[in-house]
């Protein structure tokens, strides 16, 4: 909770970052190239909503997250996505990237346990959009919004209601994100729980 953490400076960095104009909203998934976190999903979201809303920019972080990955290029060959999908690849200064985010997104299909991205990014004050795979609903709770997996056009709907609630709704849902991790998930507290 230390290191991840709000920090307005973050966003403008990002922005610069990824060339791209102030106005956007940075839709961010952190998570490595694997079948279980179901990239394709999100992608197919992120392609409906990047028709509607052209100020919606997508970034993608984690390891095979890359230019040279075909199995996401081949994806991104939908005309709406060109430009707008940025692929940053296995990262180390996560805390920061977190930070810049508008929203994060988990769109696991299966196998997730306890998220880690998604407690990170709530520390953040980013709020989430996440499937009910494993703990994830649990952990957002009325902080964010819960989908079913393997479901592009409910996600996609869930982004569009976040991206349209305006940066003060997010912001402040945001800060309820951090304080349930704090209240909840935080190491101190749940070593006290578990110990009585």
């Amino acid at each position: 909770v230390d290191r991840f953490r709000p920090d307005a400076s973050s966003r403008d960095w990002l922005l610069k970052e990824l060339g791209i104009p102030p106005q956007s909203v940075l839709i961010g998934m952190v998570a490595r190239y694997d079948p279980m976190k179901d990239h394709a999903g999100f992608l197919q979201a992120a392609a409906r909503m990047a028709g509607m809303l052209p100020s919606v920019h997508f970034v993608l972080v984690g390891k095979g997250v890359q230019d040279d990955n075909p199995g996401i290029t081949c994806m991104l060959d939908e005309e709406s996505l060109k430009g707008r999908v940025h692929l940053l690849g296995l990262r180390q200064d996560i805390p920061r990237i977190m930070a810049g985010l508008d929203i994060a997104v988990s769109s696991s299909a299966f196998g997730e346990g306890f998220s880690n991205t998604i407690g990170e990014a709530m520390c953040c004050g980013v709020p989430c959009i996440v499937t009910d795979v494993g703990d994830s609903g649990r952990i957002v709770g009325e902080t964010g919004i819960v989908v079913r997996p393997r479901d592009p056009e409910a996600l996609a709907g869930a982004m569009l209601r976040l991206v349209m609630s305006g940066r003060e709704a997010r912001k402040s849902l945001g800060e309820k994100a951090r304080e349930r991790i704090l209240r909840n998930f935080e190491l101190t507290s749940v070593v006290n729980r578990f110990e009585a």
